[in-house]
């Protein structure tokens, strides 16, 4: 194996570790599709995870907070010199030069990041600073007070991926990247209703602090209760917990109908991993109804099985669609 087939094979292992759900969505994109999707997610994954492996209440000490935002626009100079030169080489020798805030995989990310840049010349560099920009938010605002607050968030860190990836697949059709950045948001807005324990423990509440102040809802209090298996829906603050929680469910599955709009407008050989990944993402919808909604201390997942499941029917469909056309 070549290293620049090593480092495309390492940015697959990363996307397979932290998002089988996007992993397996990908799969069904050509060869040389899944590799680009794949750095793309790598590069996204370990931009946010430089800041997620520090506690918030570290990021506030002065000197933490300097070097994680250092950090951060070393990564804006490093994406700068990837499509100023789009040579590994010159990257390399820039990330040689800063071994503390480096790790091992952003070696392989930027090496397979600079081979997709040459490769697919609608790639914009402002996507991937964007990315960096909604990172940073997580070191300036870890509660959300309302929910325009929170779509700047979900735009900036996961709407700009569906713009991204329409790069890739050479779309450039306004309805089609309005729509894929309005999927992006959507599967963000499902992680952040997935993981409101995790990211409480964490110091961050993403849901508008506004729905529960009024209701005196207190999230840790929740979190408590559900940690000591008194998660019971006719108790007044979890029923209000729940209420809010529904609200929030609705309106993402509303987002998934809305996007389905554009996933329709896309090629078809780019239609069926779309729908698939987008089918599996709204799936934990459902699961986060069937765990009572506790989502403090029970993690909702789509089971193996019926990824399998969604998968070979969006593959049927699309086979039916590709057969009519």
């Amino acid at each position: 194996m070549n290293d620049l087939a090593q480092a495309y094979d390492r940015c697959r292992e990363i996307t397979k570790r932290a998002s089988t759900t996007f992993y397996v969505g990908a799969l069904l994109f050509s060869p040389d599709l899944q590799r680009a999707v794949w750095a793309i997610y790598a590069y996204c994954r370990l931009t946010d995870d430089f800041i997620d492996t520090h506690d918030l209440s570290s990021t506030k000490d002065p000197s933490t907070r300097k070097l994680l935002l250092h950090g951060l626009k070393l990564r804006e100079e490093l994406v700068r010199l990837s499509f100023t030169h789009k040579d590994y080489t010159i990257v390399r020798e820039r990330l040689l030069k800063e071994t503390v805030l480096c790790v091992a995989d952003d070696y392989f990310v930027f090496a397979a990041l600079c081979d997709v840049i040459k490769k697919y010349p609608k790639l914009q560099e402002s996507s991937l600073l964007k990315l960096i920009d909604g990172v940073k938010m997580d070191l300036d605002k870890q509660i959300y007070n309302t929910y325009q607050d929170l779509v700047v968030y979900c735009d900036r860190v996961a709407g700009i991926v569906g713009e991204m990836i329409c790069a890739l697949c050479d779309i450039d059709e306004e309805k089609v990247l309005v729509d894929a950045r309005f999927l992006g948001e959507a599967m963000q807005l499902t992680n952040i209703l997935r993981d409101v324990g995790e990211d409480l423990l964490r110091g961050r509440v993403y849901l508008p602090q506004s729905d529960f102040e009024k209701n005196e809802v207190d999230l840790l209090r929740l979190y408590d209760k559900a940690s000591r298996n008194e998660w019971v829906t006719s108790d007044n603050e979890i029923s209000d917990f729940i209420i809010s929680l529904k609200k929030y469910i609705h309106m993402n599955h509303k987002q998934y109908e809305c996007a389905s709009a554009g996933i329709a407008l896309l090629p078809l050989a780019v239609q069926a991993p779309v729908k698939t990944a987008a089918a599996m993402y709204e799936a934990i919808l459902d699961n986060i109804e069937r765990n009572n909604y506790n989502v403090f201390t029970q993690r909702a997942y789509v089971r193996k099985r019926d990824k399998v499941k969604i998968a070979v029917q969006k593959i049927f469909s699309f086979s039916s669609s590709f057969q009519k056309a």
